[in-house]
């Protein structure tokens, strides 16, 4: 599985258009850093792609920088791995119907469950365009 590091996480890539995201314990997630991150997407993949967030570390975001997730191009579905009561409050607080990522993302209990759900998004977004 190939690795990259940016300054708050790690991003591997499970799959050609899969990436997992696992933040560093206890940080606060501002907009510069959402910027970093959607500039590593920006270069390594060129059409619709996927995230998978494994939220099993403990962290936050700054108010900008949950305005602004969920917005990259190309970016169709995100799974929120949960493991905590903890961070399942928080997945489904980002979740909110007012939220970006509301339409595009779903919680998930298992790495495997959310993995499947992501290669169905992205599946079904193949074949629509094959019409």
């Amino acid at each position: 599985m190939k690795e990259h590091r940016l300054s708050f996480c790690t991003i591997f890539r499970v799959e050609d258009r899969i990436d997992e995201i696992i933040t560093d314990a206890d940080v606060e997630i501002t907009i510069e850093q959402v910027n970093e991150l959607q500039d590593y997407f920006s270069k390594v993949h060129d059409g619709e792609y996927a995230a998978l967030v494994n939220r099993k570390n403990p962290y936050t975001y700054t108010f900008e920088a949950q305005r602004a997730l969920g917005k990259h191009p190309g970016l169709i579905a995100i799974a929120m791995v949960v493991q905590t009561d903890s961070a399942k409050g928080t997945a489904e607080y980002l979740l909110k119907p007012r939220s970006n990522m509301s339409s595009i993302a779903s919680i998930f209990d298992s790495r495997d469950e959310a993995l499947a759900w992501l290669r169905e998004k992205l599946a079904a977004r193949s074949g629509e365009k094959n019409r």
